[in-house]
Order: structure tokens, then sequence, then C-alpha cells
């Protein structure tokens, strides 16, 4: 037990430290992290790759040089299996609580499922940005890993996990920014979004999410927008004290500045899409 809470305070310590340097830094020069022949053949990806597609667009890649292998394989291995298995618990758990809900004593899987409980998601979307930020230098860092992490960071920070878990706690109004979550998962899903677009700033300035993934991109600015802005007007947050308020604010006025770049850099070529 003392070894598991220490794990976590030492990701936790680590992962404030990873946000409070995408929140404060500048921009910085993306060629002298990714190498130029890399970055092209990345930006030449048009579309999602499936998981097998990963190891060979990595074996096409002889001329990246990496001082950490973790680059290597963290898509295949690790990034991707975790998101994928989460969205497959995920379609089960909503499935069997669709199917129960006529019956006299309905499946209830939030709260109860300890995957979907609101600690469990918080450390799922933690981990997840540390494992961003840690494989920025992938080759399947722009076509595939930051796409599908946004994804999965927005859809958590907004939707319910569970048909039953915002019945009666939500105002109206409110579900589809997130306010029903605890702060601790909203706090979390917005740094993850941070941490994916500080990377793709300085890969190539957010060029392939602003051109390739329009729709999230602006979805993405919508989001945090609103976040942000009802936070201004004094509005609570669930399991919100002070500390995690004020790390939710934060997280969406970072987001929101990156974003601010991105879009300003590519709105005219965004157009056209």
């Amino acid at each position: 037990m003392d070894s598991d809470f220490q794990s976590r305070h030492t990701s936790n310590a680590v992962l404030e430290d990873i946000t409070r340097q995408a929140l404060t830094k500048g921009k910085t020069d993306a060629e002298s992290k990714v190498p130029k022949i890399a970055r092209e053949k990345q930006l030449r990806v048009r579309q999602r790759l499936p998981i097998g597609s990963i190891r060979e667009m990595r074996d096409n890649h002889p001329q990246t040089t990496s001082t950490n292998p973790f680059n290597d394989i963290a898509a295949e291995f690790f990034i991707m299996p975790l998101i994928n298995r989460f969205w497959s618990h995920l379609r089960d758990e909503n499935a069997r609580e669709s199917r129960s809900l006529l019956s006299k004593k309905p499946y209830k899987g939030a709260g109860t499922a300890m995957v979907l409980d609101a600690t469990m998601l918080s450390q799922l979307l933690s981990g997840t940005a540390l494992l961003m930020h840690a494989a920025r230098h992938s080759p399947a860092f722009l076509p595939v890993l930051a796409p599908e992490a946004i994804e999965l960071a927005v859809n958590l920070g907004t939707r319910p996990t569970s048909v039953w878990d915002e019945e009666g706690k939500v105002a109206e109004g409110k579900e589809d920014i997130g306010f029903g979550k605890q702060a601790s998962v909203l706090g979390a899903a917005l740094e993850v979004t941070l941490v994916t677009l500080d990377a793709c700033w300085d890969l190539d300035a957010g060029k392939t999410l602003g051109l390739e993934h329009t729709v999230l991109l602006l979805g993405v600015k919508e989001w945090s927008e609103e976040i942000f802005k009802t936070l201004e007007r004094g509005e609570k947050l669930a399991g919100a004290g002070g500390q995690g308020l004020m790390r939710v604010k934060s997280a969406a006025a970072g987001v929101l500045l990156k974003l601010e770049d991105m879009i300003s850099k590519w709105r005219n070529a965004m157009i056209q899409f």
C-alpha cells in the first residue's frame, strides 16, 4: 500500500512538472528535436493508421536516430493498446447497462466497476499524459498518437462514462463540457490535451493536427473555452477544492493558448478543408 501511494505521488509530481513546463515555456525549435526527414514522412501520412501499420512505419524510418528506445515501441506496445483496450472495456460496460435498463435490478457499471471510477479514470489519463510526453519523438506521434490521445481526453472529459452517472447530478447544459465529472478527471483530461498539444507545437507547429484533424482541434477549442469561461463566472466544479479548481483552470487556459497559436498559424489553410 505504501509503495503504491509513493508511486502515485511520484507520478503526479512528474506530471505536475511536465504540465508546468508546458504552461510556462516559450516556443522551441522543432528541427533540433526531430530530424527533418522523419518529420516530412510523418506529415505525408494523411489518415489514421491501424496498429499493424505502426511497425511498418517505424521500420521505414532508418534515418531517425533516437537516444530513447521507448520511441520505437511506444505506439505499438504501450499507448495504443492502452487506449484501445479502454475503449473496448467502455463499450462493453455501456452495452451491459443499456441491455439491463428495463430489468428490476439494472446493471450499473460506473462507481462499482473499478476501471470507471473517477480515481481510476484520472490515473488512466495522467498515465497517458506521461506516456505521451515520453513518446513525443516517436515516428507515430503526429499521425497516430496525438489525435488518439486528444480524442480519449475530450471524450472522458465530456461524455458520461455510464448511462447512469449523470442522472440528477448535473445542472442542465453542463454535461457537454464535463461539469458532471470529478475535478480530478476533468483536470487530467485537460492535462493530456495540453501535453499533447505542446509536443505537436514543438514538432511541426500544429500543422498535422490543424490540417488533418481540423474538426477535432476546433472541438477541443470550444470545449476548453467553455470550461474556462464557466469557471471564470465562479461556477462550482464537482470534487474541486482550491488546488483542484486551479489545476483545471490553469490547464484549460494553457490548452486555449496552445490552440490559439496553432489556429492563428494555420487558419487560412484550415478554411480550405
